[in-house]
């Protein structure tokens, strides 16, 4: 219900939504950027602007995707280290370093949430991460009610339930 018009379930104001972590290397940073750049206005979803953030190479998405959310008429945020400060954070999504795919910086220290993000997001945001976690989301995060990685687990391990029912049958 979040963001929602109770009524009509859609979508009542755009969304500003920050990738945070390894933004280049994510598979699910790339395949939610891209959902977004093709297919948000059929879904009811009016995304103002997506923000990559993080440190060094996790930072940075990969240009298929920047030139995806441009083309789409989503503003795309410079790259910074820190969660934008002029608005409230609409969505977090939140991933791990993906050290098996960059052995050359295995040693790099991955990009960790700074101690006032939650204060930087809106009250009825979403925290998201495709889990499991290493260090970059701090596990207080779990009791706040805008924490749905766990939600976002279950919901995934069913749709992947209801694939594998679709193949074999």
């Amino acid at each position: 219900k979040h963001f929602q018009n109770e009524r009509r379930g859609a979508l009542v104001r755009p969304l500003r939504i920050v990738f945070h972590g390894d933004n280049r290397h994510s598979r699910t940073v790339r395949s939610l950027a891209l959902l977004l750049a093709t297919h948000a206005t059929e879904l009811g979803i009016s995304v103002e602007s997506v923000t990559f953030c993080g440190s060094g190479i996790y930072r940075d998405p990969p240009p298929e995707v920047v030139w995806a959310l441009t083309k789409s008429e989503i503003k795309v945020a410079k790259w910074t280290e820190e969660l934008p400060t002029a608005h409230p954070t609409d969505v977090l999504y939140v991933t791990r370093s993906q050290k098996e795919r960059h052995s050359e910086h295995a040693d790099t220290v991955p990009s960790i949430l700074p101690d006032n993000t939650l204060s930087r997001m809106s009250l009825d945001g979403l925290i998201m991460h495709p889990l499991p976690r290493t260090g970059e989301l701090p596990v207080g995060y779990d009791s706040d009610p805008r924490a749905k990685y766990f939600e976002q687990a279950k919901n995934g391990l069913y749709v992947r339930m209801a694939l594998l029912q679709m193949l074999l049958s």
